[in-house]
């Protein structure tokens, strides 16, 4: 940057939430970049982060234009589960990342969209990165067909590779929730519908809850097990817990239950006008003759309808059944950089 001031923040607590939260709602980021969920991330160490920091750049007046939050973390198990190439030559051992990896939505923080401003955030990452001893500096998930896409592709040293594709629904696009299931295939619709069914019938029935009175160990421990399904330990149960415990007032959580137990759970943020399921899981007792995934599915949509939201997130991964269901893919770019 040639022109105002660049700040590396290394801990939550020094960054001003409401200056930081301003240049959020300006730069159009979404929620996961507001300062309470990077306090919780930071606090809970879900992504196993061994340091962060926060980059702030300053117009000359010293308003905020432009941010980046950065972890410094093990790139191995991540990159894996998010379907990064390796670097060649790189180590993966030590890499800093933006956004936290278990957010699918990368933004530079940039108000107004100045080149200049980014170019002086990418060169202190790297600074970051060669202080902190990474091999490599990287910005995960970032939209193939975004702005920032294609001002991170004119930085010298960019190496964009493909990474897991993100799926969503816009709600208005259908009228209802009936307009969207006539599109899919009919053997798709009648599965879906079956399941809805034939958990009524036994009773299940789907939970709405909200704030920090709730109790989060049923939904802590399938997020557990959707890490360990895949081998991995991406949702590590104390991190896990801790994160939403710091974030119940923001959360909403989804759960289909039988009796006194949770089969299956959703993990809700509400951004403005849309409605983020971030995370979950579901167990299949060999009793059902339905799925509880399937009647997670359902309710979640109703309650994309419901709410009248303009966008449903859906997240990475499980592609043919998000695909099968008529969700619609984004695809992502991981930029790569060797430090």
């Amino acid at each position: 940057m040639t022109t105002g001031t660049l700040d590396v923040l290394r801990a939550a607590r020094q960054v001003n939430a409401a200056e930081w939260d301003a240049l959020v709602d300006r730069s159009g980021a979404p929620v996961f970049y507001r300062h309470r969920v990077l306090s919780a991330y930071e606090h809970a160490r879900l992504g196993g982060q061994r340091a962060a920091a926060y980059l702030l750049a300053r117009d000359p007046g010293g308003t905020p234009v432009g941010a980046l939050p950065v972890y410094l973390l093990d790139g191995r198990e991540i990159f894996s589960v998010l379907g990064v190439p390796a670097p060649a030559g790189g180590a993966l051992a030590d890499a800093l990342i933006s956004h936290f990896p278990h957010c699918y939505d990368t933004t530079a923080m940039l108000a107004p969209p100045d080149p200049a401003v980014l170019r002086g955030l990418q060169e202190a990452a790297l600074a970051e990165a060669s202080r902190l001893g990474a091999r490599i500096w990287c910005l995960l998930n970032v939209p193939a067909d975004g702005p920032l896409a294609a001002l991170l592709a004119g930085l010298p040293g960019a190496r964009p590779v493909p990474s897991a594709a993100r799926w969503y629904l816009d709600p208005p696009a259908y009228g209802g929730l009936d307009g969207f299931l006539a599109g899919m295939s009919r053997a798709t619709r009648r599965t879906l519908r079956s399941a809805a069914r034939r958990a009524e019938a036994a009773g299940a029935r789907a939970e709405l809850s909200d704030g920090p009175a709730q109790d989060v160990d049923d939904v802590v421990a399938l997020c557990a097990a959707t890490g360990a399904k895949h081998g991995t330990n991406y949702y590590a149960e104390d991190a896990v817990r801790a994160f939403l415990t710091a974030l119940g007032d923001d959360l909403t959580v989804l759960r289909v239950r039988l009796g006194e137990r949770t089969l299956a759970a959703s993990v809700c943020f509400r951004d403005g006008d849309v409605l983020h399921t971030w995370a979950g899981g579901a167990v299949y007792p060999p009793e059902l003759n339905w799925s509880p995934n399937y009647v997670l599915f359902h309710h979640e949509l109703r309650l994309a309808f419901e709410l009248g939201v303009r966008r449903l997130e859906c997240g990475r991964r499980n592609d043919d059944f998000k695909s099968r269901h008529r969700l619609s893919r984004r695809d992502l770019l991981a930029f790569v950089w060797e430090v």
